[in-house]
């Protein structure tokens, strides 16, 4: 694929270093893939890469993970100087009939052919040159070491990734956009453990301390995890459900592998993992939503053990949303009750759950008081951070500013905004003034947005109070 991206970037080249840049450019994709590569060579009157990434499709093939790269026609004038599979022909030895060739990572030709294949052959040629999917390797491995951990976790996250990617082929579904990290930070000559997430970000500022003369940087990324102008997840529209043959065929060696992690309680001993999706592909599966209600139970006793722990609530969340009908109040209330379990250090797609649920159902007290325990926190760290900044030999420096600055603009959706609306909805107007008078303090950007919510919450009268600190501002300007 990247080839086709490529090309106009080299159309204002020389014809040589287009066709000597393109080559490398196609070698770099061979020898950095762990799976073979599919080159295909183009042209304009018969096209065949439609066609093969149809067949890449294929059952049997799917699982393969072949690379597809397209090598374009390019002919200037009365010569084909200038067409990029000419060098490549020659490096691979393949005559001017051939329209595709399979190349390994040591740069040798496993096959090549001069017309679509048929898939059942095209596979079987894969298999006489060796070539076999993650799956089958660690199949295969599994028939001799059936209780390694590690392994069968990873057959697990293969097969959901898999199953994903058929189920969205099948049925038509774009692929949801890749996520970004919601919190990436570098304090000072500390930085966080690759792939480590605070609980929340709450924790992560008032947890900083700067000592005296060091430089600390602190970097933000808003919560929502991607950018602002990063595409958003679509929802899976409620008719999009596999049929009962196309159900078994793609998610039942999932199902499998996931049914058995549960019935002897490995998936706690390896730390099982669910990746955050907005909206899982697994509601298209009558028999994941099957598998999935009968295993949530086991998920809620394991987090009465440890009600903090990310990693089981990335599975309850990814579960519940599956399946549907499931209140994370609920859940959330039940182990708040228990001695020790301080919620105001629990993962913050717990409180992005919360936050669905009470618009949802228009349960707004426990959320709002949880929410302003961790705002009172918040304030009181503020608070020590001016106190200390007035001791001797204190050096307070910009990693302050953007710390606490960061609260009311990177949080603004997952927290302020919630807890505004949840004051709101509940007529506590003087907490909410509270908090208006802190966003006085960061600007009137800040202040409109409350006025916008105080409007959607059918609240005008406060909307209107909460403008005269804009109107204010823009006459004294």
């Amino acid at each position: 694929m990247k080839s086709l991206l490529l090309w106009p970037v080299l159309v204002g080249l020389p014809l040589a270093a287009q066709s000597d840049l393109f080559q490398q450019a196609i070698m770099n994709t061979i020898k950095s893939s762990s799976q073979p590569t599919l080159l295909v060579f183009e042209q304009d009157a018969n096209p065949l890469a439609p066609s093969f990434r149809k067949l890449l499709q294929d059952e049997g093939i799917s699982d393969l993970g072949l690379r597809l790269s397209v090598v374009p026609q390019v002919v200037r004038g009365p010569s084909a100087s200038g067409d990029p599979s000419i060098s490549l022909r020659r490096l691979f030895a393949l005559g001017p009939s051939i329209r595709w060739v399979v190349v390994d990572s040591k740069e040798q030709v496993l096959f090549a052919g001069s017309s679509l294949p048929d898939a059942n052959e095209f596979a079987q040629q894969l298999a006489t040159k060796g070539v076999q999917s993650p799956l089958s390797i660690l199949r295969q491995f599994l028939k001799t070491h059936p209780d390694h951990l590690d392994a069968r976790v990873e057959l697990l996250h293969l097969q959901l990734k898999n199953a994903d990617k058929r189920t969205r082929e099948l049925l038509d579904i774009e692929p949801e956009p890749v996520a970004q990290n919601p919190l990436s930070r570098a304090i000072g000559n500390v930085a966080s453990p690759a792939g480590e997430m605070p609980g929340n970000s709450f924790t992560a500022v008032m947890n900083v301390r700067t000592a005296p003369g060091q430089t600390a940087t602190l970097n933000f990324t808003p919560s929502g995890g991607a950018s602002a102008d990063a595409p958003k997840p679509k929802p899976i529209p409620a008719d999009k459900v596999l049929d009962t043959v196309a159900d078994l065929t793609i998610w039942s060696g999932y199902a499998e592998s996931l049914d058995r992690l549960f019935v002897a309680d490995d998936w706690i001993a390896v730390g099982l993992v669910f990746e955050r999706s907005d909206y899982p592909i697994e509601v298209c599966s009558p028999l994941l939503k099957g598998l999935y209600r009968r295993k949530i139970g086991q998920v809620e006793a394991a987090l009465e053990i440890a009600p903090g722990d990310s990693r089981l609530w990335s599975i309850w969340i990814r579960m519940a949303d599956v399946v549907g009908g499931r209140s994370i109040l609920a859940v959330v209330e039940r182990l708040a009750q228990q001695p020790g379990n301080d919620f105001s250090s629990w993962p913050e797609d717990v409180r992005k759950k919360l936050v669905t649920d009470a618009r949802n159902t228009s349960k707004w007290n426990f959320l709002a008081e949880h929410l302003w325990s961790v705002y009172e926190r918040a304030s009181k760290t503020n608070v020590s951070y001016s106190a200390e900044s007035t001791a001797p030999g204190f050096n307070q420096n910009e990693a302050l500013r953007r710390m606490m600055d960061s609260i009311y603009t990177d949080q603004w959706e997952n927290v302020i905004e919630p807890l505004l609306e949840a004051l709101i909805r509940m007529n506590d107007e003087g907490r909410a003034d509270v908090i208006l008078d802190t966003l006085k303090g960061r600007g009137e950007t800040h202040v409109q947005r409350a006025m916008g919510l105080a409007n959607r919450c059918d609240r005008p009268d406060l909307a209107l109070r909460w403008g005269i600190f804009v109107t204010e501002k823009e006459a004294e300007a």
